[in-house]
């Protein structure tokens, strides 16, 4: 190969190049673009899409019973209905009352998840253990007053309480 015959190649590779695609603006466009998009996904992930959006309290019991007080237990006349709440206490071997809530008579029951856990939801949030119980007692046995005997209002962690 002669100096012309070099010179013509080399003019040829230049006048290639010139006319080659440069993917290098349009791939920093491109990044750029997607680099919004995950700033903005993960923007709206952090303030839980749009704001609006409010985490609700969960409390966890080791018992949940729903308990069906009677004026007179054999006339089934209901006096009141309520959600009790239970955590199990391994120095006295038996459950303590954490709360409770009266719920109107045709409230729902606590639902089962099919998860070996139930829930029952109040106002405050959302009530949730592995064991359910339905009771039916008159007023004198109701579960939730002959517990105040063994533990005292005062003394119960309460539900839905904050936790400094």
């Amino acid at each position: 190969m002669n100096i012309d015959e070099l010179r013509d190649q080399l003019d040829y590779e230049e006048a290639c190049r010139q006319y080659e695609p440069d993917y290098k603006d349009e791939l920093k466009g491109a990044l750029a673009v997607l680099g919004i998009i995950i700033a903005v996904s993960l923007l709206v992930f952090i303030l839980g899409a749009g704001g609006n959006s409010k985490r609700v309290p969960i409390e966890r019991v080791n018992m949940i019973e729903l308990n069906t007080c009677y004026k007179d237990l054999e006339k089934k006349e209901v006096a009141y209905r309520q959600v009790i709440a239970y955590e199990w206490s391994p120095d006295y071997a038996r459950f303590h009352v954490v709360g409770f809530r009266l719920v109107q008579k045709d409230a729902k029951r606590p639902i089962n998840q099919n998860n070996g856990r139930y829930e029952f939801k109040t106002k405050e949030g959302i009530i949730v253990s592995s064991i359910f119980n339905e009771t039916h007692t008159d007023i004198l046995n109701d579960p939730e007053k002959l517990n105040r005997k063994l533990c005292p209002q005062k003394y119960r962690r309460g539900l839905f309480e904050r936790k400094n």
